[in-house]
């Protein structure tokens, strides 16, 4: 889906003429955004291609160090692909709210916060609490696996 995204964002700079500089360089913070944020993303190893031969204790293992690696993501790389992105967008957004009556502008600019607002606050850690209660489960029945399994032995 960022791929997508900045595929879009590269087609409307080679196709839309850009007149002055913070819209270039609003388009260059969003690209960064989603370059960092694919980057980051494709650190993580995913699970699925562990070895299938992997007993219960080193699966957990993995899943602990995904988590790590999760949580570091939802966080550090997530704030600051919001701050790239937020400031990119406004700054792209400047060419076009100044031909704009001075309403009109402040009303797109109220709006566009708005909404970057509840993206941070609302949606962004209800996704975020979704995706560690998920996690949080896997590992719960695995450490119970492993329990019943010492305790047989």
């Amino acid at each position: 889906m960022l791929v997508s995204r900045m595929v879009c964002i590269i087609v409307l700079v080679l196709y839309i003429t850009r007149q002055l500089l913070n819209t270039k360089i609003g388009v260059i913070l969003c690209i960064a955004a989603i370059v960092m944020q694919i980057t980051a993303s494709g650190k993580i190893v995913l699970l699925n291609n562990s070895n299938p031969q992997n007993s219960n204790t080193e699966y957990l293992e993995q899943l602990l160090l995904f988590k790590k690696k999760q949580v570091f993501l939802q966080s550090t790389i997530m704030n600051i692909y919001f701050i790239l992105l937020s400031l990119g967008i406004l700054l792209y957004m400047i060419e076009y709210t100044i031909r704009m009556n001075i309403l009109a502008g402040l009303l797109t600019y109220i709006i566009t916060s708005l909404w970057m607002l509840f993206n941070w606050f609302y949606l962004r850690p209800k996704i975020i609490k979704k995706q560690q209660q998920k996690l949080n489960e896997i590992i719960a029945d695995l450490e119970n696996i492993n329990e019943q399994f010492l305790m047989a032995n």
